[in-house]
């Protein structure tokens, strides 16, 4: 919906998304709901769920996807992400 101001531009908001994606090795994650930013230059922390401590780090694939790289032994995974821009 859009959003009317009185006077002067819009005031930018960080958009913000959060989700969830099953990692084996590398695994590209498409966002929910066919969610996507203006462009790839947006930062995400990620976590791994569960008991067991598991490492990762990511790429920004596309506007719409990130690249979770855990470990080659690592399989099914559940990792949680919070992307923002």
């Amino acid at each position: 919906m859009p959003e009317a101001f009185p006077v002067g531009l819009p005031t930018w908001r960080p958009q913000i998304l959060s989700g969830a994606c099953t990692v084996t090795g590398s695994t590209t994650c498409l966002f929910p709901n066919a969610f996507s930013f203006a462009d790839s230059a947006f930062t995400c922390a990620i976590s791994a769920q569960g008991t067991a401590p598991v490492s990762g780090s990511y790429v920004a694939a596309s506007a719409s996807s990130i690249t979770i790289h855990a470990s080659a032994l690592v399989t099914g995974v559940v990792f949680s992400y919070i992307c923002m821009r």
